[in-house]
């Protein structure tokens, strides 16, 4: 969360900043829906009082995204109703999709997460030569370890 607000501290007028809580990520198994609920919040509350502004940046619930929704309810639907952590196994699929569908320039991840941001890159790259032009973006990775980092 310090990378974010550090984003945001460092962004340019012509900068536009986009933070997602991945409410729809963390469905890799049954859930109680009143706590994931309230843990979006918590989430949400968290960012705020770190200091991201909503003036200044755009934070909003994966799950509000009508495309991701519509995208990603059959596998949640099917992960749930046969019990398998499907979440777990297709997470850099859905990152992936999730940072394409924003058009992603930079991505703050952990280190744990740097090969998913590969991948994305790697869609981005097959992609555009497939079809011989420059649609997809492709995303920097974004990580604390090579502080101080620029946009």
């Amino acid at each position: 969360m310090r990378q974010w607000k550090r984003l945001q501290d460092m962004a340019g007028d012509d900068d536009k900043l986009i933070f997602s809580i991945v409410d729809l990520h963390a469905i890799t198994m049954p859930q109680d829906a009143e706590a994931l609920r309230y843990r979006r919040r918590e989430m949400l509350a968290a960012l705020l009082a770190i200091g991201l502004d909503p003036k200044k940046s755009v934070l909003f619930y994966q799950s509000s995204s009508k495309l991701q929704a519509e995208n990603k309810q059959g596998d949640v639907l099917e992960a749930i109703s046969s019990r398998l952590k499907l979440g777990l196994f297709s997470y850099p699929v859905l990152q992936a999709a999730d940072i394409l569908v924003h058009r992603a320039t930079h991505v703050p991840v952990g280190d744990d997460q740097r090969q998913h941001l590969e991948f994305a890159r790697e869609c981005v790259t097959n992609f555009n030569h497939t079809y011989q032009k420059e649609i997809l973006v492709s995303p920097e990775t974004i990580t604390s370890m090579f502080p101080p980092f620029t946009l």
